[in-house]
């Protein structure tokens, strides 16, 4: 099919983009509207590229997808349907959307790209619905015009202007009967609130569109100020309070954004999350987020984690000399080097028999260690050790012949220490092990 003239002058858009991305396959997300259409008319004509429409299992979906069928086969387009199954209710539109993009993002290779037919009215309805959500600079800066695998090259063009090339170009269009919703909250500012903002500023549309710019620009250049400090901390995520007490704040709330995203996917990060976070880095202890997630001050870092995802590692048994990684934790059992002084708590010191295993396991409640003349808790040890409370129910404890002998890197048990170095003398220590 030989492109129009206004199809034309909109591949010229849509090939800034794809020659600035270079990838090696294209494809459409094609709902058969007249934003998309356009969108797939104007691909077309700049190489090779596929279709792919997301049925959502609506009472409009299969007519959608008759409609996609039938003009794809008119214009010699490939074309891929992708199946979901939303249930109605609260949020719909919102997690009809999320879905959308994470079965388009899983058809997506590494080297195919995703184009998607948001425009310039899309964008000023988004950077609206964002501004009365109360979101932060993110949301109002609008949809980003690359997000890999997902690009929108229309962004600078107008509803009218992609009508016009559908019209044009003489193909139907699929109209969506769920559009003229206004219950839902996006054709309400598109239907009811744009309207009446543009009879009083004619081009409320432009302004709009510039301010969200400059936002984004400044977004930008505040998000490369954020300090490379989040870090992967024993199931937990992790950052230095003291950095995060440093910074400017519009770049410490870009820090904790990131860390939330990280630590929590794919849940977002919100203004009270945020400032809970926030709290604990100014001297709370800890503070509940979304989700079930907590967030504590553990020494000098702050740290994210759902205490469902602590694991408890199995019991492994070894004989020494030898090691066995045990969670994030190395156990090591080595001959004692009467050269290599004990400093600190890492290494202990202690007489067994050196042909007998040793078995270490988690901590439960009601273990007790010997500490002379009677026991302590080895919860509370852990606690007086300064061991953070998530890390206390995954803590390894050495166990020779049933009972305690070592809490790795807090206290050896009393019946186990030796009186004076000499043969028989083995040498227990833990350190971290990243592998």
């Amino acid at each position: 099919m030989a492109p129009t003239s206004r199809v034309d002058a909109l591949a010229v858009v849509v090939r800034q983009t794809l020659e600035s991305l270079a990838p090696s396959n294209v494809c459409v997300a094609w709902s058969g509207g007249s934003d998309s259409t356009a969108l797939l008319l104007a691909s077309s004509a700049c190489g090779p590229v596929r279709a792919v429409h997301v049925h959502h299992g609506q009472p409009h979906s299969d007519a959608a997808e008759d409609h996609v069928r039938s003009v794809a086969s008119e214009i010699g387009v490939s074309l891929d349907v992708l199946r979901i199954d939303i249930e109605e209710g609260a949020g719909f539109e919102e997690r009809a959307r999320d879905r959308r993009f994470a079965v388009l993002g899983d058809y997506a290779s590494k080297d195919t790209l995703v184009l998607l037919g948001h425009h310039a009215d899309d964008l000023v309805e988004t950077v609206l619905h964002n501004l009365f959500r109360g979101t932060g600079p993110r949301g109002l800066s609008g949809p980003r015009r690359v997000h890999l695998p997902f690009a929108r090259p229309l962004l600078g063009e107008s509803r009218a202007v992609l009508a016009a090339v559908v019209r044009e170009a003489g193909l139907p269009i699929f109209e969506d009967p769920t559009n003229s919703d206004t219950s839902a909250t996006r054709n309400w500012i598109r239907h009811d609130v744009l309207p009446v903002i543009a009879r009083r500023f004619p081009s409320s549309a432009v302004a709009i569109e510039r301010a969200s710019g400059l936002i984004a620009a400044d977004d930008r250049l505040l998000r490369s100020l954020v300090p490379d400090v989040i870090r992967p901390d024993g199931g937990a995520t992790a950052v230095p309070w003291g950095v995060v007490a440093t910074l400017d704040a519009p770049v410490a709330t870009r820090l904790i954004r990131r860390m939330l995203v990280q630590a929590r996917p794919p849940l977002t990060a919100s203004h009270r999350d945020i400032d809970q976070v926030l709290s604990v880095v100014h001297g709370h202890r800890r503070a509940q987020l979304d989700g079930g997630f907590l967030v504590e001050r553990e020494g000098p870092l702050v740290v994210v984690y759902h205490p469902d995802d602590v694991v408890i590692p199995t019991p492994v048994t070894f004989s020494p000399p030898g090691s066995v990684v045990f969670g994030f934790q190395r156990i090591a059992a080595r001959p004692w080097d009467a050269d290599r002084p004990i400093i600190g708590r890492g290494r202990a010191a202690v007489v067994i028999d050196p042909h007998e295993s040793m078995t270490v396991r988690a901590c439960k409640h009601g273990d007790r260690i010997e500490i002379g003349e009677g026991t302590k808790l080895v919860h509370d040890a852990l606690s007086e050790a300064g061991v953070p409370p998530r890390r206390r129910s995954g803590w390894p404890v050495v166990w020779i012949g049933g009972k305690i002998a070592w809490i790795a890197g807090v206290r050896a048990a009393a019946w186990v220490r030796p009186d004076g170095v000499g043969r028989g003398t083995i040498e227990l220590s833990v350190e971290r092990d990243d592998q």
